[in-house]
């Protein structure tokens, strides 16, 4: 099969993923973990579904936030009762999205497909007008790269696909 034309693809940088674990009867914790992250000053970086697979990995609703606000949002989110008991937390993740050019829901099954065919897990997937999203383990980004390669066609301009890197300046002692 030839490979699907794409407009581009992005990768986050690490993140953190926080999952509202489905639970039947109970309302109205959305609302107060939106409440609880915007007190702590969390923002997030991609809201979506978290696709469940057993215990280890629930289902509900996933919170993507970037790492150094994971500590901030967990303790916001594990101070209430309600929801501590709900939350699942995995990290590193990171956030691949790949903007489909009128493909979009084609895509996703697609993009699901393919990345199961390579025992890659999904952790959760987010979907806007423009693009399709897939929170994946940061551990398993350069085989989730491999797989998009092999099945999708960048446009010629497109920047390389390369795991997310992260420069930091790092002061010694003497410099000044």
């Amino acid at each position: 099969m030839a490979p699907l034309p794409v407009g581009g693809v992005r990768l986050s940088e690490s993140l953190a993923q926080l999952t509202l674990c489905r639970e039947v009867g109970v309302q109205h914790s959305l609302t107060s973990a939106l409440a609880r992250l915007a007190a702590a000053r969390v923002n997030i970086v991609c809201m979506g579904f978290a696709l469940g697979s057993g215990a280890a990995r629930p289902g509900g609703l996933s919170l993507c936030v970037t790492e150094r606000d994971a500590a901030a949002a967990t303790v916001a989110l594990e101070s209430s009762a309600q929801i501590a008991p709900r939350l699942h937390v995995v990290r590193p993740v990171v956030l691949l999205t790949v903007f489909p050019h009128r493909r979009r829901v084609d895509l996703l099954a697609q993009l699901l497909g393919w990345m199961r065919q390579a025992s890659l897990p999904v952790l959760a997937v987010s979907s806007s007008l423009a693009s399709v999203s897939l929170v994946v383990p940061m551990q398993g980004i350069d085989r989730a790269l491999d797989c998009l390669e092999d099945h999708v066609r960048l446009p010629e301009n497109h920047v390389p696909l390369i795991s997310p890197l992260r420069v930091v300046q790092v002061e010694r002692e003497g410099d000044a």
